[in-house]
């Protein structure tokens, strides 16, 4: 299972980048780049959806771990490793 943070990346540059703090070579390329980067990501998620979760990330952090805990406890009762 392999979840994909999907967040519209100016958004995320911003959160990632504490103000003052020095941004790494990933973090100075052109905004264009970051959203290729994201795109690509989404159609790897749409073409193997039983393998992808998608979490819309724009949402505060307590709602996004939430989520992940929430698919991630089905997914393993589904499988038998916890129980439902």
């Amino acid at each position: 299972m392999v979840f994909f943070l999907d967040l519209q990346p100016e958004v995320g540059l911003k959160r990632r980048v504490p103000e003052g703090a020095e941004w790494t070579r990933f973090e100075m390329e052109e905004l264009d780049y970051h959203q290729r980067v994201a795109d690509g990501y989404r159609v790897l998620a749409r073409s193997d959806p039983a393998r992808w979760r998608v979490i819309d990330a724009s949402k505060d952090l307590e709602s996004i771990t939430g989520e992940i805990r929430e698919v991630t406890e089905r997914e393993l009762a589904l499988r038998g490793v916890i129980a439902p």
